[in-house]
């Protein structure tokens, strides 16, 4: 009878022991996503960040009539005071594909020609007019609306679960 229980309890101790197993491996896989989806959200506030700061002077202090100097569905370059310091500044924003990867480009000629790029999934922008009408007639665009996602999955092995940000934002032309 003494080898029977103690057989038994060998058997529970094991199934106990693979449960406590899988309740911390859980839990680490759960605490790795919680800081994944951090750091993406992180990412796409700093995006959005230097985004608001550009596209909200889209205009302004420029004296020309053109504000907006090409407009497609994944790129955009107009003028603004971006560094308020009275000189017209051109900025381009625009997708590249390097590797495999999809990069949202920012460049500026802020005193010298300024460049960064960060990864991206979709940079969608669409010019509205007046009358609230979609068009990419840059004389015409009075709003634009651009949208931007991202993911990371860089630290990942397991992509069933997918981690991303969206941000979408519209912004108004200075006149």
């Amino acid at each position: 009878m003494g080898n029977i229980n103690l057989t038994g309890s060998l058997i529970v101790g094991g199934i106990v022991l693979l449960a406590l197993m899988y309740i911390h491996f859980r839990f680490m896989d759960t605490n790795n996503s919680q800081l994944i989806n951090e750091f993406t959200q992180s990412e796409m506030t700093n995006i959005a960040d230097v985004m608001d700061f550009d596209f909200s002077k889209i205009g302004y202090r420029v004296s020309s009539s053109t504000k907006i100097c090409n407009v497609n569905s994944s790129s955009i370059s107009f003028l603004a005071d971006i560094d308020n310091n009275g000189s017209v500044d051109s900025v381009k924003y625009f997708t590249r594909d390097t590797g495999g990867k999809k990069y949202l480009v920012r460049r500026t000629t802020i005193s010298s020609v300024k460049e960064f790029q960060v990864i991206i999934n979709n940079f969608e922008i669409t010019g509205y007019d007046s009358l609230n009408n979609s068009t990419f007639l840059s004389s015409n665009i009075k709003s634009l609306a651009v949208k931007v996602v991202t993911d990371n999955n860089a630290f990942r092995r397991d992509t069933t679960n997918n981690f991303g940000s969206y941000y979408e934002r519209r912004y108004f032309v200075h006149n």
